[in-house]
């Protein structure tokens, strides 16, 4: 399809006196030389920036963005435009976006956005700039100040709004860009040959090492990767499998160590739209597992952890990354139990808890309960007293053996002093509570 079949589709022409940077100048068109086995393999939003990079390399910066944008086709103009509004919008919101100047490519955006037939993207980009016009003052006014300084938020909380609707959108967005490119993509760019993408191109495409051995392996249908794509260590081993089915990743993969040990899988979940993921110990015993959406990455399901000698270690559900549900368990390296817990009307509630040593100190919600972080760095523990599953009396955070927090709770409120404490173990502040409430505070030299 010519590029002036193109201009014809959309009912586009090549200057636009209103727009600058929508003119197109056929003559000069730019198309950057592609990788084929990347063009194949990537997707969403590693596909786009792949295909941006060297777009954004060849204009360079905003100075030359007007001349230079005139040897970019509307497909391109369409991802090279929307890309800064994505970037902004994802970051900081809509406020973010006006605040830091981008205005002036509002028209081009929504045009693009049109010409790929996104529609439901170029409306919301409507009303934002709507919005964005009748206070802009507002706007230029906080552009003397730091962003985060200012109320600007809290004045323009109406175009806010709109941000949550963007962040639904915007997967969509991406998705509808791959596929005008997939469909067009001897209007985007080349092969590294120099050469037109093949859409109709089926076979094994491999790439290799300097030593001969194939570094990369995967199929291709109809100009889309299909199956298991591989890829090796130098030494032949192979070091990834991830499934896609046409040209889309379906979450399934595994990755091993340069030993051939399997060290990390992903499988489908019991329900549509979850993935089980599973880490594992050098000696190929389970490490972890954790049950994720697909889309979001969250946690939201089972999770299990074990030690390197296979005893299970952790048996819980969660909701999302933070809040678990139902029962969970804990266990010591030799099998004994180490903890009970359960939500109880959203509301995390410690049972039991025993010791290394068989001890219980936590018992239906009464007593002591212990449980520690633990980073590369250093190791955390917390005691807490309970009562009738709540906070009351002292909660200690010990870092590397040193106190570092000292809390008094009643009825699961702070009740008494909160002490912090600097690393040669003085007061580092004195907080004073009663009922939750906060009666005195003063900081110690």
């Amino acid at each position: 399809m010519s590029i002036m079949k193109l201009r014809n589709v959309f009912g586009g022409k090549d200057q636009d006196d209103n727009d600058p940077y929508w003119e197109f100048n056929e003559k000069r068109h730019f198309k950057p030389k592609l990788n084929k086995g990347d063009y194949y393999k990537l997707s969403g939003f590693d596909f786009g920036w792949f295909v941006l990079e060297p777009m954004s390399n060849f204009v360079q910066d905003k100075e030359h963005e007007i001349e230079r944008g005139k040897s970019l086709s509307y497909g391109q103009k369409a991802l090279y435009y929307w890309w800064y509004l994505d970037a902004q919008v994802t970051n900081g919101g809509f406020v973010q976006f006006y605040y830091n100047g981008y205005a002036p490519y509002v028209a081009t955006i929504i045009k693009g956005l049109e010409f790929i037939g996104d529609m439901e993207m170029a409306d919301l980009v409507k009303k934002a700039d709507t919005i964005y016009q009748k206070n802009k003052e507002l706007v230029i006014k906080a552009q003397k100040n730091d962003l985060f300084d200012s109320d600007l938020y809290d004045k323009l909380e109406e175009l806010s709004v709109l941000d949550d609707k963007y962040y639904g959108l915007n997967m969509k967005t991406m998705a509808a860009l791959e596929s005008y490119i997939r469909k067009y993509p001897d209007e985007i760019c080349l092969t590294e040959d120099g050469l037109p993408f093949d859409l109709t191109y089926t076979g094994l495409y491999r790439t290799y090492f300097e030593n001969k051995n194939i570094k990369e392996e995967f199929s291709v249908e109809a100009g889309l990767i299909n199956g298991e794509y591989k890829l090796f260590y130098q030494n032949g081993i192979l070091k990834e499998m991830v499934v896609y089915v046409k040209g889309q990743k379906t979450g399934e993969r595994k990755a091993y160590n340069e030993d051939g040990v399997l060290v990390h899988e992903v499988i489908k979940g019991d329900t549509e739209n979850s993935l089980i993921h599973k880490w594992f110990y050098e000696n190929g015993i389970p490490k972890k597992m954790e049950t994720r959406n697909a889309d979001t990455d969250k946690k939201c399901g089972a999770y299990k952890e074990w030690y390197d000698n296979g005893q299970l270690k952790a048996d819980s559900n969660f909701l999302n990354n933070s809040t678990r549900i139902g029962k969970w368990s804990e266990y010591w390296k030799d099998g004994s139990k180490k903890f009970e817990g359960e939500v109880l009307e959203g509301k995390p509630h410690c049972i039991n808890y025993w010791t290394e040593e068989g001890g219980q100190t936590l018992k239906n919600g009464t007593g002591m309960y212990y449980t520690e972080w633990v980073t590369r760095s250093s190791i955390t523990i917390y005691e807490t007293e309970f009562k009738n599953y709540l906070r009351d009396g002292t909660a200690k955070s010990i870092k590397d053996g040193r106190l570092t927090l000292y809390q008094e709770y009643k009825e699961d409120k702070q009740h008494g002093y909160t002490r912090s404490y600097y690393d040669d173990g003085s007061v580092k502040e004195e907080k004073y509570y009663e009922d939750g409430k906060l009666i005195s505070s003063k900081k110690l030299p």
